[in-house]
């Protein structure tokens, strides 16, 4: 879990990656929207950003401007 680099506690969010898209969908399924210490926990699955500079896209949120 990514640290927060002034307080070194968690910043609220994780990446994990499976194997199995069976499993990543099954993690969905199972936790999203659940509460882990008293927290509602988001469990989603990543998807790609369109490429920089594609039609209809802001182009990566500007980076490298």
């Amino acid at each position: 879990m990514p640290l927060d680099p002034d307080t070194r506690s968690g910043r609220g969010f994780a990446f994990v990656t499976f194997t199995d898209n069976r499993d990543a969908d099954d993690a969905v399924a199972e936790y999203d929207g659940r509460e882990l210490d008293g927290r509602k926990v988001t469990v989603n699955i990543a998807r790609a950003r369109p490429p920089q500079g594609s039609v209809g896209g802001r182009g990566g949120g500007g980076y490298g401007r």
